[in-house]
């Protein structure tokens, strides 16, 4: 046993294994449904600044936003590889074309979550120009 597993309980760990085979929206989903459940609400943390913290990294913290597909369009095969590959690119992590497609199951899905407006932008015009329909939150 290691020592993250003498901390936890075999029910924790075997949840935390269960959450790590679950695809990005899988994971979107769980988090949403464990807020309602539990009516969690999303607060912001203000802890002590440091000395060294400029305006300019401060306005870029909370200048994250999520991208959210409200409609696939008819170039289906298109937006699950502009999703594969922007989800690549941003969140340096591979996905399979099926994760991505079950990511556009859902309409209004957040499909990325606290990733920088420019690039969000960027990922939209993407998207958008492969025909799906996209909004910035």
């Amino acid at each position: 046993m290691s020592v993250e597993e003498t901390q936890t309980s075999k029910e924790v760990n075997e949840i935390i294994e269960k959450i790590g085979k679950l695809n990005l929206g899988e994971v979107s989903d769980l988090v949403e449904s464990l807020k309602k459940k539990f009516n969690i609400q999303e607060q912001v943390v203000v802890g002590p600044t440091s000395a060294s913290a400029t305006p300019e990294k401060t306005e870029e913290k909370s200048s994250n936003v999520a991208v959210k597909l409200v409609e696939v369009g008819g170039e289906k095969i298109k937006v699950y590889n502009c999703i594969k590959e922007n989800i690549k690119n941003l969140l340096h992590k591979e996905i399979t074309l099926k994760e991505a497609m079950d990511l556009t199951k859902k309409e209004d899905q957040i499909i990325l979550a606290d990733v920088p407006r420019d690039q969000a932008e960027k990922f939209k015009k993407d998207l958008e120009s492969r025909g799906a329909k996209v909004e910035i939150k």
